[in-house]
C-alpha cells in the first residue's frame, strides 16, 4: 500500500485543510519545515520521507481565483516527485491541456465536475498520464455538481466506472484536518467494490499509522495523509515500519 503526503496550496504558500471549509485554512503549521513554502515541504517529502508521489491541491484554480501552476511546475522539476493535481476542474469548454506540464496524475474531483459526459474525452486528453476521479465525500455522502450522478458512493463509483474510470479517491472531506480517523465505511464499500478492477486510495482523518496498518488487506492501494504528517503523529520510523 502506497502512503502519499498532501500538499494544499493557496496564494502561493502551503496551508491546513480543515474538513474541506477553506474559508477556515490557514498558513500550515508544521514539525515538518519552519516555512510555508510548498517547495520546502516538497523536498522534505522526498528528500527525508522518501516519498515517491505527491497529491497538491491547488485550492486557487479550485476557487476559480488563478492558479500556482508556475510554482507546482518547480515542484515537479526540482523534487522528482510524481504529482497528483487537483485543480478543480468542472468542464472540457475551459480546460488548459498545457496543465499535464504539472501532474502526472490528473484528479478530477465530483465536488467540482460540472458533468460527466466527458469522462472519456478527459481520459483520452490525459494520453499516458491518469486520470484519477476524486469521490468527494461528507458525512458519507458523495457531494456532486454532476448532475444524475449517486449521492451514494458505491453507485458513483460503478456509474463512473461504466464511463471508464478506473482510478478512484475516496476522499473523506469530514474528516480532513482533524485526525479522527479512517471513517468505519471504507472497508465495507472496498468490500462491495471488489467484483470490479479498481485501483482506490483513501485519505481524510488518517491519525496514525495504525490507521494505515488496519486497512492492509482492505483492497485500498493508497493513504493520503497531511495532519498526522505536520503534527508529527507519523514519523519516518513509522513509514519504515509500515513498510
Amino acid at each position: 500500500m502506497e502512503i502519499i503526503p498532501v500538499l494544499d496550496i493557496l496564494g502561493g504558500i502551503a496551508v491546513g485543510a480543515i474538513k474541506g471549509e477553506r474559508e477556515k485554512y490557514k498558513p500550515l503549521v508544521s514539525v515538518l519545515a519552519p516555512s510555508h513554502s510548498p517547495l520546502d515541504f516538497a523536498a522534505v517529502f522526498k528528500n527525508r520521507m522518501g516519498f515517491k508521489r505527491l497529491y497538491i491541491a491547488d485550492l486557487d484554480s479550485i476557487l476559480n481565483n488563478g492558479n500556482n501552476y508556475g510554482i507546482i511546475r518547480e515542484i515537479k522539476k526540482k523534487s522528482g516527485l510524481r504529482i497528483m493535481l487537483d485543480p478543480g476542474i468542472r468542464n472540457i469548454d475551459k480546460f488548459d491541456k498545457s496543465i499535464f506540464e504539472c501532474c502526472d496524475d490528473l484528479i478530477l474531483g465530483t465536488e467540482t465536475l460540472g458533468s460527466t459526459d466527458n469522462l472519456s474525452w478527459f481520459i483520452k486528453a490525459a494520453g499516458q498520464k491518469k486520470v484519477i476521479i476524486s469521490i468527494d465525500i461528507k458525512e458519507g455522502r458523495t457531494i456532486t455538481a454532476c448532475p444524475g450522478l449517486s449521492s451514494e458512493p458505491f453507485e458513483t463509483i460503478t456509474s463512473l466506472f461504466k464511463s471508464g474510470a478506473r482510478d478512484f479517491i475516496l476522499l473523506n472531506l469530514s474528516g480532513v484536518g482533524t485526525l479522527t480517523g479512517v471513517p468505519g465505511f471504507v472497508p465495507g464499500l472496498m468490500r462491495k467494490l471488489s467484483e470490479i478492477k479498481v485501483n482506490v486510495i483513501t485519505g481524510g482523518g488518517v491519525t496514525s499509522i495504525d490507521d494505515i496498518i488496519r486497512l492492509s488487506g482492505s483492497g485500498i492501494s493508497g493513504v493520503l495523509i497531511a495532519t498526522s504528517l505536520h503534527r508529527g503523529n507519523i514519523t519516518v520510523e513509522d513509514l519504515e515500519k509500515a513498510g
